[in-house]
């Protein structure tokens, strides 16, 4: 028989922070969603710009509106606002 794993309250709090942040649509991938069709008023739901923004995000310390905007104005979008 294995004996069961211990899980900290840390991590039970960070589960739940992320389940919660999943099932509210308040993650990074949705942000950058949003982000870019307020901004730059353009869809990037399944584009290949938002799989750059999300390894940029992943790979950085960059905020997901500096990696939205980042790839959306080296890829030529304007913004619609500042």
């Amino acid at each position: 028989m294995r004996e069961v794993d211990e899980i900290s309250d840390e991590d039970l709090t960070a589960a739940s922070e992320m389940f919660t942040g999943i099932v509210s649509g308040n993650n990074p991938y949705q942000q950058a969603i949003e982000i870019a069709q307020r901004q730059f008023g353009v869809c990037i739901k399944g584009h290949r710009l938002l799989n750059r923004i999300m390894s940029t995000f992943a790979t950085t310390l960059l905020p997901i509106e500096a990696c939205v905007n980042r790839h959306l104005l080296s890829a030529g979008f304007s913004r619609l606002i500042n």
